[in-house]
């Protein structure tokens, strides 16, 4: 099964990952990636590496708040190959 991690601009990430556990019930493999104001892009890439090497999963899926916002500018850089 994948990993879901959630980021999004300011806390709303924790927010939705909180409220689904109200719901559903925790889990392990979600996490919540956050983007403060004073972050940058390369702040983000840590994160999305910290969240992938935390996981004991293989696949992942990146869920982000904003087409062409940050932490989708970030997932793109984070997932595309290596040259």
């Amino acid at each position: 099964m994948a990993s879901l991690v959630i980021a999004a601009h300011g806390h709303l990430a924790e927010g939705l990952v909180a409220s689904s556990a109200m719901i559903v019930g925790p889990s392990d493999d979600v996490v919540a990636v956050t983007f403060d104001p004073s972050e940058g892009p390369d702040d983000l890439l840590a994160k999305y590496a910290a969240a992938v090497e935390a996981s004991p999963s293989q696949e992942h899926l990146i869920l982000v708040d904003l087409f062409g916002g940050s932490p989708y500018n970030a997932c793109l850089l984070y997932t595309s190959p290596s040259p």
